[in-house]
Parts: structure tokens; sequence; C-alpha cells
């Protein structure tokens, strides 16, 4: 089928583009993905992909590492254009598959890189209907690496609601995924369900927990049904809208583990600790962050983008069988985590009862008076997390 490419770094000319269009209607238009995952990366993280430049890359080394974009919702997957590091020195062995629930997969090109380049080159593929979209690399004549520096999708129509049970951003609100209720049904401060929402609102829930450092409303999982995180396959995807006082703290998504803590949490914050994009308190702007624990015990921390209250952004965390991804805001960060016999998600909104200069906490644990006069002295008198668009897979 002829098409133009409509990606616009790829033509910096308008006479060029101009020219194309002369020759050809438009067929396929490039779509970008609401996220970027990887079954691992030495350093080159999947990200590097859709930056726009063929200087960076994704690379991990060995037969069956795969590359996945999440598009957000279902189109027609029409073609791929994918470039290659050093693609003009080695030839590159590769699978390309579709799926619209990201479990199951159809294989719909494999072979060797068509064209010897570093440029981007078409894989055309037969039309199909898909969300997901996975290249897996068998290495190349040269070594038993996979490296790509960017991968262009294209599709024709407009994205319906996601597939997968339950969709992501960009196709309309779609249903709460029947899964995701009928696991997560360990809920505190009340069902959060409001139509094709979870409105998570702890300042009106008021729910505190003996070890707690603040109000929470949060759904996760039993204590009968959770398992170590290396015997299970867990994704949690959802657009996030988060309405919050200036100075304010919450987590909106985490993974604790039996006798050792919290494995990963992903916070919203207005306040000066050091190491992320802003790091201003009270001033509006929050960063957007996540701390993970890796398998020695030591916990980092990572930033992922800065957002202002009311606003939305797309949020996912997979859990690979104990390889935890966390995207959102354009980044995307990779740990092999430390895992227990009990591990389990919870996600909602966990409000922070501390003072916004300096990280101190203001209130006593367990204490729910103690928090509401914190928050009354820094006038923290919003916090609201809403989840809509909502993708939810769980596999032991």
């Amino acid at each position: 089928m002829e098409k133009i490419y409509l990606l616009s770094r790829a033509f910096k000319s308008v006479g060029l583009l101009m020219s194309l269009l002369y020759f050809s209607a438009v067929s396929a238009a490039v779509v970008q993905p609401v996220s970027v995952t990887a079954s691992s990366h030495d350093g080159n993280v999947p990200a590097n992909t859709l930056d726009g430049s063929l200087s960076t890359r994704w690379s991990a080394n060995g037969n069956g590492q795969w590359i996945q974009y999440d598009l957000g919702s279902t189109y027609t997957v029409d073609n791929l254009r994918i470039a290659f590091y050093k693609g003009n020195q080695r030839t590159a062995n590769v699978d390309i598959q579709l799926s619209s629930n990201a479990s199951s997969w159809n294989t719909v090109w494999s072979g060797t890189q068509p064209v010897s380049t570093t440029s981007l080159q078409n894989f055309e593929l037969t039309d199909t209907s898909a969300r997901y979209v996975r290249i897996v690399g068998y290495g190349n004549t040269s070594n038993s690496w996979n490296s790509l520096t960017e991968v262009d999708i294209y599709v024709t129509g407009s994205g319906s609601g996601g597939g997968g049970g339950g969709g992501g951003g960009g196709g309309g609100n779609s249903a709460i995924p029947q899964l995701l209720l009928s696991t997560m049904d360990d809920s505190e401060g009340g069902s959060p369900v409001q139509g094709n929402a979870l409105v998570f609102n702890a300042l009106q829930a008021q729910y505190t927990t003996p070890n707690g450092n603040g109000w929470r409303h949060e759904m996760k999982i039993p204590p009968a049904d959770r398992l170590p995180m290396n015997q299970t396959y867990e994704l949690l995807q959802a657009d996030y809208k988060v309405d919050l006082s200036d100075g304010g703290k919450m987590i909106v998504a985490q993974y604790h583990a039996s006798g050792l803590g919290t494995t990963m949490k992903v916070y919203v914050s207005d306040t000066n600790e050091s190491g992320f994009f802003d790091s201003t308190h009270t001033n509006g702007i929050f960063d957007v962050y996540v701390r993970m624990r890796n398998t020695s015990g030591t916990e980092l921390k990572f930033p992922l983008g800065t957002i202002e209250s009311g606003d939305t952004f797309n949020l996912r965390v997979e859990n690979n069988y104990g390889s935890l991804t966390v995207s959102a805001l354009g980044t995307t960060q990779q740990m092999t985590v430390q895992t227990s016999s009990a591990d389990y998600l919870k996600f909602g909104n966990y409000l922070q009862s501390q003072n916004p200069n300096g990280n101190v906490n203001c209130g006593t644990k367990g204490d729910s008076s103690s928090f509401a006069a914190c928050y009354n002295s820094f006038n923290i008198n919003t916090a609201v997390v809403t989840m809509t668009n909502i993708t939810y897979q769980r596999i032991e």
C-alpha cells in the first residue's frame, strides 16, 4: 500500500513534504505510544527509541529480549519503521508481534532487517487490530546484542477504547476491569468506585493505620492472595488525575513485601526533597518520582517528571516476575527488586503528614488528630486522585 510517513522529524524540508504529497495520499500516520517497556536493558533505556534521536538507543543482550509499546487504545497497525544501532555494519534478526491484551501475541513479521542502514527502514505488515506492539530480538550477525535507536508505529483510523481489560489513555473513559475489582477487594476508607473511575479522597476518608504516616484511601490485594513478586506477572496502568494543594505529598501506587517494608512507591510531591526535576517546596510544581528497593535491599529514587494540580498523566506499573518497570511522563525506570513470601500491590491516595520544607514528619504515626493538625498547618485542603482508563492484568 502506498503511503506517506507523517513524522515531522523525518521531513525537515517543506519542499520535500510537498513533493511527497503530490505523488501519494495519506493512508497511515504515526501514533505516539503512551508507554514503552522492555524485558531488560544495559542502561540504554527503552524510552530512547521514542526520543527522535538516532544517537540514543535501547540495548539488551541475548536471544528473546524484547521491547514493547502500549498505544493506549486499539488501532489498525499498518507498518513499523525501525532504525538499528550499527545497522550499516551488521544485520539484526527480529520478530514483530502484536497483541490486544499484552498476553497473547501474534507474530506478523519475522526475519532479518531488510536494508543495511542506520536510518529508519520500513517493515510492512498485514493490517492487524492491536493495542500492543512488541519487537523481539535474536541478536545480529556480529553478536547477541539487540539495539534499536528509533521506532515509529504507523496506524490507520482512530483509536478505540483500550483492549486488554480496561483501556489506557486515549479512547474515552473505559469501564473498570472486573479482574481489578475482584483482585483488589481489600479497600480501606470506603469504596472508591464512581462509575468508570476510581476516586480516592484521603481528606474525606481519613483512614488511619497504626504505622501509617497520614490519612489514606486505598485498594489492595487481600492477605490470602499475596505471593512473591518473582512468581507473578502483574500490570496496572491508568490515567491519574491529581488534585492536590501546594506543598502536598502523596503516594499513588506501591508494592509491599512481607517483613521488608515497601519495594516500590510512586510519589507526587511539592516539597524540597533533592534529586528531582523541581525539588522546590510549595510552588505548585509537583515532582513525580519512584523509589525502588533492589535485590541488595538498597532503596533508590528516580525522577519521572513534573505535573501541576489538576493535571492528568499516564502511569504504568509492571511486575514481570520480579523485574519491576515503572513508566510515566515519558520516562521509564526498571529494576529487579527484592521479593518476599507475600508481596502485594496497593494503590490510591496516601497523603503524607510532612512539612514540605525539609520533609520532616509533622504528625504522629497512627494518630489521626495529629494528621489533621498537620494538614491544617500547611493548608493542605485538597487531596484527590482520580484513576480512569484502567488496565489490570495478573498471572500467577
